[in-house]
């Protein structure tokens, strides 16, 4: 938001900061304003400038939001070196499918390989190279099995769809979510530590998934029948 509202220069986004992070808001616009911080990580005082570097190269807003993306994707891999083992495994599985997705998008769209390296993380389970190798060449299922050993029939359908190539992007979306709710179903019992509110955070973000997609529904006078299938799992489910 704060790279927006310089880059933006006239616009005021003050609006839609969220002060609830460790971080105050006035040392962040200090670190946004000046590329420059004392108190901030170093981590971040390079991401911030690096993203503020590249929008300054290519003069396109959309570079501020794939470069905190990349940015997020880069701290969530930074953060797992001290998670356990189930949270780690959902921060790959989140990298993965976005870039999942996004190869998917681009290529659809016609866009050259350099472009979609562009917005790719290199933070996943493989390269981000050999991300847009799978979806050319039709290996998504062979990527889905191998960051999900599970043989859970939730998948079925999924994976069929996977096998003949007709997985729409959507469906992708879709299964990422679904992908994430088992892998933290297996600290459903766990009453102490991350995974309690890894679930509920989870759980939280979903909520807000379907209630967009219910109120868009009776906006549109579509029948509930059509989103069925589209609505997340709930919490505590």
């Amino acid at each position: 938001v704060l790279l927006k509202s310089k880059a933006a220069i006239k616009k005021d986004f003050s609006k839609l900061l969220i002060p609830i992070g460790i971080f105050d808001i006035e040392s962040l616009k200090h670190l946004v304003s000046s590329l420059h911080s004392d108190t901030l990580p170093d981590f971040m005082v390079r991401e911030v400038e690096s993203i503020w570097n590249e929008y300054e190269t290519f003069n396109n807003i959309r570079v501020l939001d794939v470069g905190a993306d990349l940015a997020y994707f880069k701290h969530l891999k930074l953060l797992s070196n001290e998670l356990d083992e189930v949270l780690s495994q959902v921060i790959v599985e989140m990298i993965d499918f976005y870039n999942i997705i996004t190869v998917k998008r681009g290529l659809s769209q016609n866009k050259s390989h350099g472009d979609i390296l562009q917005l790719l993380s290199d933070e996943g389970s493989i390269s981000a190279k050999e991300f847009i190798y799978i979806v050319e060449n039709q290996e998504i299922f062979v990527w889905f099995n191998k960051i999900n050993p599970s043989l859970d029939s939730i998948f079925s359908t999924y994976e069929l769809k996977m096998q003949d190539a007709t997985i729409s992007s959507s469906e992708l979306e879709f299964l990422c979510d679904l992908l994430l709710y088992k892998t933290l179903d297996q600290g459903r019992y766990n009453v102490e530590g991350p995974l309690v509110l890894a679930r509920y955070l989870l759980g939280c973000e979903f909520e807000v998934k379907n209630l967009r997609m219910i109120i868009s529904a009776l906006q549109n006078t579509i029948p509930f029948e059509s989103i069925k299938e589209r609505i997340r799992p709930h919490y505590g489910s």
